[in-house]
């Protein structure tokens, strides 16, 4: 399916007709992967919707996202520790974005790069691609949506246990069905946190609801929060999973077993 710009109201940029564009579904998908993700590299949107295993180089992909920079779709920003631009979804994105999917939830577009969390969020976003290239994940709630649409829906008795700074990153499905919690530690934090974070998140698997999560994985992106996510799980069993960060978005990634 492929849309023009002009039949949805938006052909209009600094009082001029700009020219038509054909957005096909590869086109949205990106537009809402990025408004999801807050922001990709061109090396993660390769990643993401143009790898396989005949590919070789990134120049259709840079040729896609060069095309809805140039008509205003996306925007790019420089990150002081990276040689790349990362791309980010802009408010005509979104407009867009609710027309051609009227149906679902899409989160607004963002002014920036918020770069306090860029590393984080750098990384989320690698281990999303990782997950589902590598284990077949599907359904990918991300945290903008959890804070938004998935936190309104929630009874009363279970918000108590999402406030804001233990709102997990993502919720995924793995290939059977199973709900999983995700969680990317990055900065090291103090043990309580941590022990709050996990008490939090079994007494929400407890609860056995339906949109909610029945196992949590945890990925660390050092090897002294590794250890100390170990160290606080082993008593859950198989509740909790931890792995390390270069094992799940290494070229060949270990099995994650959640």
């Amino acid at each position: 399916m492929t849309v023009r710009v002009e039949s949805l109201g938006l052909e209009k940029r600094v009082g001029r007709k700009v020219p038509g564009v054909r957005l096909g579904q590869r086109e949205f998908e990106i537009l809402v992967f990025l408004l999801e993700m807050k922001m990709a590299s061109l090396d993660q949107v390769y990643r993401k919707f143009f790898w396989s295993e005949a590919s070789k180089s990134e120049r259709y992909a840079y040729t896609r996202l060069k095309l809805l920079k140039d008509h205003g779709f996306v925007a790019t920003q420089k990150v002081y520790t990276e040689p790349q631009e990362y791309f980010f979804a802009t408010d005509k994105a979104y407009r867009i974005s609710r027309n051609f999917y009227p149906s679902e939830e899409v989160s607004k577009a963002l002014s920036s790069i918020d770069l306090r969390y860029f590393e984080h969020d750098k990384r989320v976003v690698d281990c999303c691609i990782a997950l589902e290239r590598s284990w077949g994940i599907r359904d990918w709630i991300s945290e903008r949506k959890l804070k938004g649409s998935f936190l309104r829906a929630c009874p009363e008795r279970l918000k108590s246990l999402l406030t804001a700074a233990f709102i997990p990153d993502a919720i995924f499905s793995m290939k059977e069905g199973t709900k999983v919690a995700f969680e990317l530690e990055h900065a090291r934090k103090v043990r309580e946190r941590y022990e709050e974070k996990i008490h939090r998140f079994r007494l929400l698997m407890e609860e056995r609801d339906p949109m909610l999560f029945s196992r949590t994985l945890f990925v660390a992106t050092s090897q002294p929060v590794f250890q100390v996510l170990q160290d606080l799980t082993e008593a859950h069993g198989d509740l909790f999973k931890v792995i390390f960060y270069p094992d799940l978005c290494s070229p060949k990634p270990k099995e994650i077993g959640v």
